[in-house]
């Protein structure tokens, strides 16, 4: 879900590692969120359209709550996605 905040640079960066694999069965997806919705509203609309085999999110904001634990947020989305999710967070140096 891009708010409008990911560079042409990341999205190409992404498309390169993804082409890289070479494996027919793995896509990117960048998708134009609707800043009024929020990103598990955005998610679960692309979801149901798209209907994919696996989620898999980069999340680049986590407050000090969300790094102990998977926010609720999270389960949320799991919970009516039912498929399996993999969530990579940005490590802090």
């Amino acid at each position: 879900m891009d708010y409008g905040l990911l560079s042409e640079q990341l999205i190409a960066h992404a498309k390169r590692l993804v082409e890289k694999l070479n494996n027919s069965l793995v896509h990117l997806s960048v998708v134009s969120a609707t800043p009024e919705d929020s990103l598990n509203e955005n998610l679960k609309s692309w979801l149901k359209i798209n209907n994919p085999d696996w989620l898999i999110m980069f999340p680049s904001k986590k407050e000090w709550y969300e790094k102990m634990f998977l926010s609720s947020k999270s389960l949320e989305l799991a919970r009516e996605h039912k498929k399996p999710m993999l969530i990579i967070q940005k490590r802090e140096d």
